[in-house]
């Protein structure tokens, strides 16, 4: 692991990461972890060990602070594959895309419920048209 020491002052470079969340709530569960672990014996003086520690910070805490937790349930939902009960819309060529959320997902087919325009309708979508209308990967 990188240190301070191994630098001149203020030289260093930081680790390039993000943590992807889906919801607000798992954000602000992260950030207290992160407080907890900061108030903690912990040796700083690792740089990847200090980023990580000081992402409790935010800028309700700390002016201009800002930390690498997004909020975003699409892009973990999809780098989880955890796609069920997420809301899209997909853009089915008309005038504006139409809001689904996703009901099931079998080897084949997936399959949506419409949210606006036609409440309580259920649609089947095979893996390659869903995947073309949404810009989503499933397999």
């Amino acid at each position: 692991m990188k240190k301070y020491s191994d630098y001149p002052e203020n030289e260093w470079s930081w680790t390039k990461y993000k943590i992807i969340v889906p919801t607000e709530e798992d954000r602000q569960e992260l950030m207290k972890g992160f407080e907890h672990i900061h108030y903690s014996d912990v040796d700083t003086e690792n740089i990847v060990v200090n980023q990580l520690i000081h992402e409790y910070l935010d800028e309700e805490r700390m002016e201009g602070a800002k930390n690498n937790i997004i909020v975003d349930s699409v892009l973990y939902n999809k780098l989880t594959n955890n796609l069920i009960g997420t809301t899209l819309n997909l853009d089915l060529g008309s005038s504006s895309p139409v809001t689904v959320t996703i009901k099931e997902i079998t080897d084949t087919k997936v399959i949506v419920n419409y949210e606006n325009s036609t409440p309580g309708r259920f649609e089947e979508f095979s893996i390659d048209n869903f995947e073309y209308f949404s810009g989503i990967k499933i397999k």
